[in-house]
């Protein structure tokens, strides 16, 4: 629908051929306008939308990093005509980060098991835990959830979404200025400085499809960051209007420096991709040694950089994947279904037709040893709530894309189109193979859409090889002997303040990039020689070592135990002495 933010695109394309008439009140990185009680510019360095789409219903979720005086500011966009105040919610901002961090470009360190013992290699994200009990959340009439993981059954899985109520830093108007003097007029009344010819192109775009919203800050209740920065909150709205396609305009900083914006969409089937501009995949599946670290950040925004060289006003893609699953690894667990109803699912859920739950095909209540088998009622009851939660779970299933956007003063404008992709394309995941740790880059077409941006680095085997016929270069979890080590994920997080850094990418980069055009100054040399080493013997047992000795050791041996035999015989007769002088 090109409805629902097409306000939003005429707005910021208005405004950025209107930026020279913004005044130090009023910044344009993001879509819409940010005004303040002061005379120092706001400053918003990363935008953040978070779309879920399905059946006409849309739901947009709108986040902004805000960095300027810690005064009263208010962010004013346009939203269609038929978003009403009851259709307005606050969004906590620790889900749009767990969102952020789920599928943001991440490194995984892979290790070489050990070559004796047989078998596929066990990846970490593979682990499973046989249960021992049904979890004290379980009813007792109900059996464990299933046979690999500790964890209560879907009874216990909240199934409501949060909001921020009274502690929300936003208070909303929803406006239908007749002219900008009008709504400056309202502005001034609020204290906030705006030039009026500002508001000029905001007026301008303005028609019987949309209204402005207003969304004042009460900056004694957001978040502070570093002691300079506000972390606010999320601006949700809903309506009826379709999504596809949607438009999005890149606001133009007023000043030179870098805005990213990030849209991550949620579909049923689909992945989105921006339909008037070039799409990028990142280039993934790339090896680096083992000393990068919490440095991935800075190593992904400066490749990010170099990719945009040649390709200024490219809509890059980071993710691609199931809302159930979090990659390979997981950066963070999957979203959780209260997450989820909060992105959107509950308008979702309250608006449409539900789908009847289906009844288990037999009754899973394992009855008590001198019960009869029929269920009981309350038994029945909790098979019904159960039917109806896994329900709730199916339909709450999404493909999560993520787009990521930078523009500064100095790029050229241009509105974000989004539109749906039935294609499906993997890459960014699987496991190394060979000495050389290869892995596919780039993507390929697949069942499913799973794509995400990976670095590795590998741990070649350090122990002894005591077989005869070692299987070498098998890339899993990591040794027992190093699990008390940190175990998480690094991933590359608030891009635009981790900086660049080009020597860095020259001394920790072994693949190459062809979608940059580099290659590595060293070769992919193997982590360890192609030859196999030489093969050592087990460990033998005392009584093997003592054959093996030379004619040499045994003087020496036999010296040690008749010495050893001698004092133990003396000790004897002392003690026996005592005992016979009543000592």
């Amino acid at each position: 629908m090109r409805l629902l933010v097409r306000a939003l695109a005429m707005l910021l394309a208005t405004a950025a051929c209107g930026a020279i008439a913004l005044d130090a009140g009023i910044a344009a990185a993001f879509p819409g306008i940010a005004v303040s009680v002061a005379g120092t510019p706001p400053k918003i360095s990363t935008t953040e939308i978070v779309v879920m789409e399905h059946a006409g219903v849309s739901i947009v979720t709108l986040a902004v990093d805000y960095q300027g005086p810690l005064e009263r500011l208010a962010l004013v966009t346009l939203v269609p005509r038929d978003v009403e105040p009851s259709r307005l919610e606050t969004v906590k901002h620790e889900f749009i980060a767990r969102l952020e961090q789920m599928t943001a470009p991440r490194l995984f360190e892979f290790w070489e098991q050990d070559p004796c013992i047989p078998g596929p290699p066990q990846q970490a994200w593979e682990e499973k835990v046989a249960v021992k009990n049904r979890g004290f959340l379980t009813p007792e009439v109900m059996p464990p959830r299933d046979a690999h993981y500790p964890v209560s059954n879907e009874l216990s899985i909240p199934a409501a979404p949060v909001f921020k109520e009274a502690e929300a830093e936003f208070s909303y108007q929803l406006l239908r200025p007749k002219s900008s003097a009008e709504l400056w007029r309202w502005l001034q009344k609020r204290g906030f400085r705006v030039e009026l010819a500002a508001l000029e192109p905001l007026s301008g775009a303005l028609d019987d499809d949309t209204q402005v919203l207003v969304a004042q800050v009460a900056v004694d209740r957001a978040e502070l960051i570093d002691g300079e920065r506000l972390q606010l909150g999320g601006i949700r709205y809903w309506s009826r209007r379709p999504l596809l396609p949607v438009l999005e305009t890149l606001g133009r900083s007023q000043q030179a420096e870098r805005h990213d914006l990030f849209v991550y969409t949620m579909h049923r089937e689909k992945r989105y991709r921006a339909a008037n501009l070039e799409n990028v995949f990142a280039p993934t599946n790339l090896r680096v040694t083992l000393d990068v670290g919490a440095k991935v950040g800075r190593l992904y925004n400066t490749l990010f950089e170099r990719l945009l060289a040649s390709r200024p006003v490219a809509a890059v893609t980071e993710f691609v994947g199931p809302s159930d699953e979090c990659g390979e690894p997981c950066s963070n667990a999957p979203l959780e279904l209260r997450e989820l109803l909060t992105f959107g699912g509950d308008v979702l859920e309250a608006t449409l037709p539900k789908e009847a739950p289906s009844a288990p095909a037999q009754s899973q209540v394992r009855p008590s040893a001198g019960v009869a088998s029929a269920p009981s009622k309350e038994q029945h009851q909790i098979e019904q709530q159960l039917a109806a939660k896994r329900s709730l779970l199916a339909r709450q299933r999404y493909v999560v894309t993520r787009l990521h956007l930078r523009s500064n003063a100095a790029t050229t404008q241009h509105d974000l189109e989004l539109v749906s992709n039935a294609a499906r394309e993997s890459g960014g995941i699987g496991i190394p193979r060979g000495p050389n740790a290869e892995l596919p880059a780039g993507v390929r077409p697949t069942k499913q859409s799973r794509y995400q941006v990976r670095f590795h680095a590998v741990h070649p085997w350090q122990g002894a090889l005591p077989c005869a016929k070692p299987e070498r270069w098998r890339w899993g979890k990591r040794w027992q002997s190093e699990t008390q080590h940190w175990r998480g994920v690094h991933v590359a997080r608030d891009l635009l303040r981790a900086g660049e850094d080009p020597k860095l990418v020259d001394a920790v980069l072994l693949s190459a990039v062809p979608e940059i055009g580099f290659e590595p100054r060293t070769p992919n040399a193997p982590p360890l020689p192609k030859s196999a080493p030489e093969r050592e013997a087990p460990p033998a047992s005392t009584c093997q070592l003592a054959r093996g000795r030379t004619s040499d050791d045994v003087p020496s041996v036999s010296l040690l135990l008749a010495a050893w035999l001698a004092g133990w015989r003396r000790r004897s007769v002392r003690v026996g002495t005592r005992a016979q002088s009543g000592g």
